[in-house]
């Protein structure tokens, strides 16, 4: 996974600068919690914190604007969205984390309730924060409420925080402790202000009192269903919907099998690769129709399996489909064949996205000069005539394995991959 640079930003934060710019058009209210950063995978993550009312707008203009809702169980008020940020031979990603109010916790079950009101005093700006106190004190019980400690970039974020504070927010007068002590919050203002961590650290423990005791049997409640509903992940994935089927063809030569094994890697969500080609075995048959046999078995097999992923929610990715053995009058084939043919190409289900792979024959005999040209024109112009109830989408397979790559993670974002919400899949796509 590649970071494309734009202009000194990365595209994801262009992308996020744009996201929150559509929003304020929409007339919806939404507020970064923290600098964004990006995880172990490198892609970007932001915090929004939204207003309860607004958000099922809120997430109608994020699948508009090309993210999908990612399950997460047990992890509300958060809801992930997630995209792909295409640029050419590069994929970045933006990951936005939708929250209806501040709550902490490592399961997050200690609500505050004060999300709204936090959310009307935010700073406006093309990057709407919440005001410096309130932000320095989420941020604080981030850190240490949530995570149990702070990290290096915790503390230069809080420093920054301390020296623009120039008044209490909602969160510390509802959170911080009266007077002048380590726990309140001109208190912590000055430990952060100065540097003195220890002195933060200290504080945890009341500040986590005082928050457990403004909704002790709520939060208790939470805690204890978020925690069996992510124990339950596993059983719980069939009810976030059905995956989707992608299948890939083309002439030998052009990178299926390089594309898959690297969509695996780069698509972005759990996915599985199956074989659903019609070729047989090497091994010689003992009988007539042994072979066919075979070939008929496995491609049963693969629509179990291929059922049983979509079911568990994975996005099943098909290097071949067995349609592109269904016979045409130019065949010439006789009867038999014909039959085998027809059989073997109804085995498995329309795909939801067909993406065909291409390049002219002289290239493809070039990467594969064990096949003759004539028939790898042949096997292109059958691929390209190939016709199924599903999008249909021409990969130019000459440019560079990472372009290929990031156009397909693009169309299969684009058609394939459900919007998590219940709404259908845009017809324009990524914007």
């Amino acid at each position: 996974m590649t970071v494309k640079e734009h202009q000194g930003t990365s595209v994801a934060e262009v992308a996020l600068d744009r996201v929150l710019a559509r929003l304020e058009e929409r007339g919806l209210a939404a507020a970064v919690l923290r600098e964004p950063s990006r995880d172990g995978r490198g892609v970007l993550e932001a915090d929004l914190l939204v207003d309860p009312g607004q958000r099922d707008r809120v997430e109608t203009a994020l699948v508009d604007a090309g993210f999908r809702r990612r399950p997460g169980w047990g992890r509300d008020p958060h809801r992930f969205f997630v995209r792909p940020l295409v640029t050419g031979p590069d994929t970045d990603w933006l990951k936005l984390d939708v929250v209806t109010d501040l709550c902490f916790g490592r399961r997050h079950e200690w609500p505050t309730r004060l999300g709204p009101d936090c959310l009307r005093d935010r700073r406006p700006g093309p990057r709407p924060r919440l005001q410096p106190a309130d932000e320095l004190v989420a941020h604080l019980l981030h850190a240490l409420v949530d995570r149990g400690g702070l990290r290096p970039r915790d503390t230069v974020a809080l420093a920054q925080l301390a020296g623009e504070v120039d008044g209490g927010g909602r969160l510390a007068l509802a959170l911080a402790e009266p007077g002048i002590g380590p726990a309140s919050f001109p208190g912590l203002v000055a430990a952060a202000r100065d540097g003195r961590w220890d002195l933060v650290r200290s504080a945890a423990p009341r500040l986590r009192r005082r928050l457990v005791r403004r909704h002790p049997l709520q939060g208790a409640r939470r805690s204890l269903t978020h925690h069996v509903l992510r124990r339950s992940g596993r059983v719980l994935r069939p009810l976030a919907g059905a995956g989707a089927v992608v299948a890939l063809v083309g002439p030998d030569g052009t990178g299926k099998s390089t594309l898959v094994a690297g969509l695996l890697d780069d698509v972005g969500v759990p996915a599985r690769a199956l074989y659903g080609g019609t070729y047989r075995s090497g091994t010689t048959a003992s009988a007539p129709g042994i072979a066919t046999a075979r070939v008929l078995a496995r491609l049963v097999a693969t629509r179990a399996a291929l059922a049983w992923h979509r079911r568990m929610g994975r996005l099943v990715i098909l290097d071949r489909h067995p349609e592109q053995a269904r016979p045409v009058p130019s065949d010439g084939v006789g009867w038999r064949t014909r039959v085998r043919r027809t059989v073997l190409a109804s085995t498995l289900p329309c795909p939801d996205l067909l993406l065909i792979l291409d390049a002219p024959a002289d290239v493809l005999h070039r990467r594969r000069p064990e096949h003759d040209v004539r028939r790898l024109a042949g096997d292109r112009a059958r691929n390209l005539a190939l016709q199924m109830a599903a999008p249909t989408h021409v990969v130019d397979a000459t440019a560079s394995p990472e372009a290929v790559r990031a156009r397909a993670v693009d169309l299969i974002w684009r058609h394939a991959i459900p919007t998590g919400t219940g709404a259908p899949v845009p017809a324009a796509g990524l914007s």
